[in-house]
């Protein structure tokens, strides 16, 4: 303290206390020695040295770290000894940088920006769905959704697409913070779940049939479960093989909510006329026969009839759903 309060406290006062931590105890301080009319000398003491005055100080700042509550300090300075800012003669150009990027960091829009409710209320949302449907660890491991579906899901968390209040910053735009067939605020929630626009009703209602089929339980759409779907799936009887449900229901709901997502893309933005049940796509990528196995098991039609392993037959997953 007694080096810096010394030597270089006219530094920062050039800096108008910009640059260094705990800037306005470190400005109260200095004030007040400022405002004493007599001279005050300082003198520089070693620590540890037995000095009562140096180990009073460690005790008190000891016993200050143990309070549950700290202490009100008065840290008003005087009017005529506040600094107004940095000195422009001492600027140089990395140093006036550096105060405007703080400054503009510790403006409140700025931390507004950087508390991003919408993003935490969605991941407590996904957090809820997923404790509430497992009641496991959560875990991060699977890695069974591909890149598309995992930047889709991402985006949702984050609040990434433009949606609801995002389009009356674009010109032109502004008609699209509601819903057209709808009359309500276009949010995320209500296109994946909630619009009796054609298409998120029928594609739900596919998966809701393709998932009681195959393990007999009914599948509530949630926009916390269809945000968790990549953590774990919702819990089933034990008698079905996990790996094959839990990747089941990651690839049906991520790929599902996907679609609903794609199918409103083009309809509001694009301008295309609603899809029909038979526009909706199957898709398939090469994975593991095992896994491929245990996902549609239960899940197919006729399935007695199919040999041991039909993942190199065409047609199997084609009309699957009865």
């Amino acid at each position: 303290m007694h080096r810096h309060i010394a030597s270089i406290f006219t530094k920062w006062e050039d800096e108008g206390y910009f640059l260094i931590s705990n800037s306005h105890v470190m400005e109260t301080t200095i004030a007040r020695f400022r405002a004493c009319t007599m001279p005050t000398r300082l003198r520089w003491v070693k620590g540890h040295s037995g000095d009562p005055g140096n180990d009073g100080a460690d005790c008190l700042a000891r016993a200050a770290t143990e309070k549950d509550a700290p202490d009100i300090v008065d840290l008003t300075i005087p009017p005529v000894l506040k600094m107004r800012g940095a000195r422009l003669v001492a600027l140089t150009q990395t140093m006036a940088y550096k105060i405007i990027r703080k400054i503009k960091v510790q403006a409140e829009p700025y931390q507004a920006k950087l508390d991003r409710n919408n993003t935490n209320r969605n991941v407590q949302l996904a957090l809820a769905a997923a404790n509430k449907h497992c009641r496991v660890e959560i875990t991060r491991e699977e890695l069974d959704l591909n890149r598309s579906a995992c930047f889709f899901l991402w985006m949702v968390v984050h609040d990434g697409y433009i949606v609801r209040r995002h389009w009356k910053h674009i010109n032109s735009c502004e008609d699209r913070i509601e819903c057209k067939k709808c009359g309500t605020e276009e949010s995320m929630d209500h296109i994946l779940t909630r619009c009796d626009a054609p298409g998120q009703r029928e594609v739900w209602e596919l998966a809701k049939r393709l998932w009681q089929q195959k393990t007999k339980t009914d599948l509530i759409i949630t926009k916390g479960l269809i945000m968790s779907c990549g953590i774990q799936p919702p819990s089933v009887h034990r008698s079905h093989s996990r790996k094959g449900i839990e990747r089941f229901c990651r690839i049906l709901i991520s790929e599902s909510a996907h679609l609903i997502w794609k199918m409103r893309n083009n309809c509001v933005i694009n301008g295309k006329e609603h899809y029909s049940l038979h526009e909706i796509e199957q898709r398939k990528k090469a994975i593991r026969k095992f896994l491929v196995l245990t996902m549609w098991q239960g899940a197919l039609v006729n399935e007695s009839s199919l040999q041991e392993d039909w993942t190199k037959d065409s047609g199997v997953l084609v009309g699957m759903v009865k």
